[in-house]
């Protein structure tokens, strides 16, 4: 059953949460989507919401649990019969957290069903550890403590009382005012106990118990354990150089040695700034003998077409072999005879084109324009 109801001002809201958190085939239990929309819907200053649930969908109790944390009123979430499962991260979402009389809350591992192959329940067991893993995390904000302890404590399937969920730190406080007005009843047997009458007692110290512990006052020091703490004190301000130090000089010289390093000898410490400066100029130097070996090759290799050694159409070849190997190539080419000629082939000169035809095919065969008898 869900229900909300409006106060008569509509500055309060009153919700109440009776059932398994999910529908079911016949449509009984409470459907998260209309949960979260009706609860984003509503316009108060207070929101009280009464949770009565053996749980249910994992993920439909987180939505539920975020569409609380998000509504701009203050929420207060009582507990009238029982929080289990995903209703105990539900009543987690309140900005208060109170236990009914004879209430009771449980907190487990989420558990799920898969059908198929190995690789199947491998994948259900992997979203099965993340879902816990984030209801943990759920638990250890509200009462402090680590996620990896409340996982522990999830894995036993753990039931507390209206008390001991207040000492565990999971809830604010127990109204004593009347007894809880729960009446459902729910079947219980997918669980490992049903109830808190059948379950073992938690072993998990709420963080009230771990202030108590650490605000409890300790025993007196012996004369003799002082004696041996001040002459271990000594001993390290002796060996740190610091014989009249203080606590906070103690320290401070400690955080000193912490920053040094043995340096071995010929190895010279230099300012990170100037070594930046030394590595850029490092690399414009590169950069320039780079530029200055590249034109001496292209020399190389200019020189070795002019004096006809190779045609100017192998220029590229050339120029990757002396990058590759420039001292082996360079040997190559003064190896090499001038083959290709450098100079014209064959006449040349002018043509006198003010004379007659036969003249100028003579000067083009003979090289002048007299015409001598054979």
């Amino acid at each position: 059953m869900f229900t909300c109801e409006l106060s008569v001002d509509k500055k309060s809201a009153d919700l109440h949460l009776y059932g398994a958190i999910g529908q079911d085939f016949w449509g009984d239990g409470v459907d998260p989507t209309e949960f979260v929309q009706t609860v984003d819907g509503l316009d108060v200053d207070e929101l009280n919401v009464f949770v009565n649930s053996p749980g249910g969908d994992a993920f439909g109790g987180i939505a539920m649990m975020n569409a609380l944390r998000r509504q701009k009123a203050a929420v207060n979430v009582t507990v009238d019969g029982l929080a289990a499962s995903a209703a105990s991260y539900v009543a987690m979402g309140g900005d208060t957290l109170t236990m009914g009389r004879n209430s009771q809350m449980m907190i487990h591992d989420a558990s799920g069903v898969c059908v198929g192959k190995a690789a199947d329940m491998d994948k259900m067991s992997e979203m099965l550890s993340k879902v816990s893993d984030s209801v943990a995390a759920v638990y250890a904000e509200k009462a402090g403590g680590a996620v990896s302890d409340w996982r522990d404590v999830m894995r036993a399937e753990t039931w507390y009382t209206a008390d001991e969920a207040v000492e565990a730190g999971l809830a604010d406080s127990v109204d004593d005012s009347q007894t809880a007005s729960a009446t459902d009843q729910f079947d219980m047997h997918i669980f490992n106990f049903a109830g808190r009458q059948n379950a073992p007692a938690p072993d998990f110290p709420g963080p009230m118990a771990r202030v108590a512990a650490a605000t409890s006052p300790a025993e007196p020091e012996t004369n003799h354990e002082r004696e041996a703490e001040m002459a271990f004190i000594d001993e390290v301000r002796a060996r740190l150089g610091t014989p009249d130090a203080d606590e906070a000089g103690i320290l401070a010289a400690l955080d000193t040695m912490s920053k040094r390093r043995d340096i071995p000898d010929g190895v010279v410490t230099i300012d990170q700034t100037k070594l930046d400066e030394l590595k850029d100029a490092a690399a414009r130097g590169a950069e320039a003998i780079a530029a200055q070996d590249a034109e001496r090759r292209e020399q190389i290799v200019d020189k070795a077409i002019s004096d006809g050694k190779i045609p100017p159409a192998r220029r590229d070849y050339w120029l990757t072999s002396l990058s590759a190997d420039e001292e082996g190539f360079t040997a190559a080419l003064d190896r090499l005879k001038p083959v290709i000629p450098t100079e014209p082939i064959g006449y040349t000169g002018g043509v006198d084109e003010a004379g007659d035809e036969a003249d100028r095919i003579y000067a083009k065969a003979w090289g002048n324009s007299e015409k001598e008898a054979r």
